[in-house]
């Protein structure tokens, strides 16, 4: 009677995935009162990311260079030209895999709150009243 020898071999294979990058939060629509500041915001999950804010003008979006725009969060003041812009964060991760955020418009508004000023007619004895949300000098 002949052996026979039988050998096995178990291989185990490690297979990563490589995921790109899921956002978790898009940055929303805000705006921006007159000589104020407001924050826009991503959330993202994935390996080393890195964020690079976009700005777009009305001629395409471009990567924005101020000292925010490489971070998740970006301030937008209402002293600077990039307001009523459309916004958006591209976020990477460490495998250069890039996935974009939804777009957030940033308006400006005075912020003002409504002045109502009621003045005596001379025509009559009604009285008009004068609504706005614009500064007036007070007589």
């Amino acid at each position: 009677m002949k052996s026979i020898l039988l050998s096995s071999c178990l291989f185990v294979a490690s297979l990563t995935t490589l995921a790109q990058p899921v956002i978790t939060a898009n940055p929303q629509n805000t705006t921006n009162c007159i000589d104020s500041c407001s924050m826009i915001r991503v959330a993202a999950v994935g390996n080393g990311l890195s964020f690079q804010w976009q700005g777009d003008m009305g001629s395409g979006f471009v990567n924005l260079t101020w000292a925010s725009a490489t971070n998740d969060t970006l301030m937008i003041c209402s002293d600077s030209a990039m307001n009523d812009v459309d916004y958006r964060c591209v976020v990477s991760d460490n495998n250069n895999n890039t996935v974009m955020s939804n777009v957030a418009a940033v308006s400006t508004d005075s912020c003002l709150a409504p002045i109502r000023l009621i003045l005596p007619s001379r025509l009559s004895k009604q009285m008009f009243v004068i609504q706005t949300h614009q500064k007036m000098p007070l007589p």
